[in-house]
């Protein structure tokens, strides 16, 4: 009895060191969405700051500039919106091999959007 205590005790502590790549990527891909989702509200808080910003402009030059910032919020924020309207959790999930690499091309891609993010919203707000 005792021996089938430590054989299941020893399965456990395998078993549980094992991670599911998949999960895994996936995860990471969860984290990088999760982290930078948030920041759709630093987007449209930008662009009220900003059409403010032109509202009240008469140089026809700064507010070419302005709506170019607009612009680049816009584009961020299509960007992400694109990222989870394509996204699928359940793709390739019949094919173990090609949903590992179908994670990894989204994590690569959600990175990218979390720069364009990041890049837009640190440039807008650089504008005073």
């Amino acid at each position: 009895m005792r021996t089938q205590y430590i054989l299941l005790f020893i399965s456990l502590v395998l078993f549980s060191g094992c991670s599911n790549p998949s999960e895994d990527l996936f995860n990471e891909v969860m984290a990088v969405h999760d982290e930078v989702m948030p920041k759709m509200d630093d987007i449209m808080k930008e662009k009220g700051r900003i059409q403010e910003m032109i509202n009240s402009e008469n140089d026809s030059a700064r507010i070419i500039m302005l709506r170019e910032t607009i612009s680049n919020l816009n584009s961020a924020d299509e960007s992400m919106m694109e990222w989870m309207r394509s996204f699928d959790r359940d793709k390739f999930s019949e094919d173990p091999d090609a949903q590992i690499n179908y994670y990894r091309e989204e994590l690569i891609r959600i990175n990218e959007v979390k720069e364009k993010m990041l890049t837009a919203i640190n440039e807008s707000k650089a504008v005073q």
